[in-house]
């Protein structure tokens, strides 16, 4: 059987105003486009908090069952010098361990990188936190 996944297609950071910026990411499955959307004071922390807002969005559109994520920590890392920072994204849920009443920790990463945007690293690095986690929820089972 093949694994579902979502796919990122469009991540942006929009001015609304000369305080306020919006956050649109748009994701793929194999069947649908789904879109979330969070908008929010403009400054650099809030910036990458709303883009992984608006994906969180996006992703509870695709799921078939409620899943709950909390972001824990949203951090920029560096590994062995500037050329190796990472974006990296914790999140807590409540999907596996629901009857025990306690959540777990995904934690996702990317790679900052001067081809990709802002709003793409912290889009793909939700992602990578929480893809594994929802791929079998996408098929519809």
């Amino acid at each position: 059987m093949s694994r579902h996944r979502l796919v990122l297609k469009q991540a942006t950071l929009t001015p609304v105003d000369n305080s306020q910026v919006e956050a649109r990411i748009v994701l793929n499955t194999q069947d649908k486009t789904l879109i979330g959307v969070k908008q929010g004071v403009d400054t650099p922390d809030n910036r990458r908090r709303l883009v992984v807002e608006a994906t969180l969005a996006a992703l509870e559109h695709s799921v078939s069952k409620p899943v709950k994520f909390e972001i824990a920590g949203i951090n920029i890392k560096e590994f062995f010098g500037q050329a190796h920072k990472f974006l990296v994204v914790l999140l807590k849920t409540d999907y596996f361990i629901a009857p025990v009443g306690d959540a777990i920790e995904l934690l996702g990463a990317c790679q900052i990188s001067e081809s990709e945007t802002e709003a793409e690293v912290a889009a793909r690095a939700t992602l990578d936190a929480t893809n594994h986690a929802v791929s079998s929820m996408l098929g519809g089972r």
